[in-house]
C-alpha cells in the first residue's frame, strides 16, 4: 500500500487508496464501485475549498503531521483536526452523490 493509501486511511478514509499508485494485482481486487471513488477522487479533491483542500494536500499527499501541517499554515492543530474531519465528510457525500449505486442481487431462498 502506498503512502498516500495509507494516509487516506489515517484521516479515517479507510476505503479509499489512489488507483494509479496500486499495480496489477491490486487493481483485480477492487469494486467497480471503487474503482469509480477513485477515479472521482483528485477532482473532488480539486475541488474543496481552499481551507480543506490545504489540509489534505499537506497531511495526506505531503505527508505531514497535524503538529507539522497547523505550523505551516499559522492555525491552531485543532483546527487542523476540525478542517481535515470536515474535509472528508465533503468528499464523502460529495463522492456518494456521483457514485452509481452497487445493484442489490436478488437472493430468493427455495423452499
Amino acid at each position: 500500500m502506498s503512502r498516500i493509501s495509507s494516509n487516506f486511511s489515517d484521516i479515517g478514509f479507510s476505503t479509499l487508496n489512489v488507483f494509479s499508485t496500486l499495480n496489477v494485482a491490486d487493481r483485480a481486487l477492487i469494486s467497480a464501485q471503487e474503482k469509480q471513488m477513485l477515479a472521482l477522487l483528485p477532482e473532488m479533491v480539486s475541488l474543496l475549498p481552499d481551507t480543506y483542500r490545504q489540509v489534505i494536500e499537506l497531511r495526506v499527499y505531503e505527508g505531514f503531521s497535524t503538529r507539522q501541517t497547523a505550523d505551516l499554515l499559522h492555525v491552531p492543530r485543532t483546527t487542523i483536526s476540525n478542517r481535515l474531519n470536515r474535509a472528508v465528510q465533503l468528499l464523502q457525500q460529495r463522492i456518494d452523490t456521483r457514485i452509481e449505486p452497487v445493484p442489490r442481487r436478488n437472493f430468493e431462498t427455495k423452499g
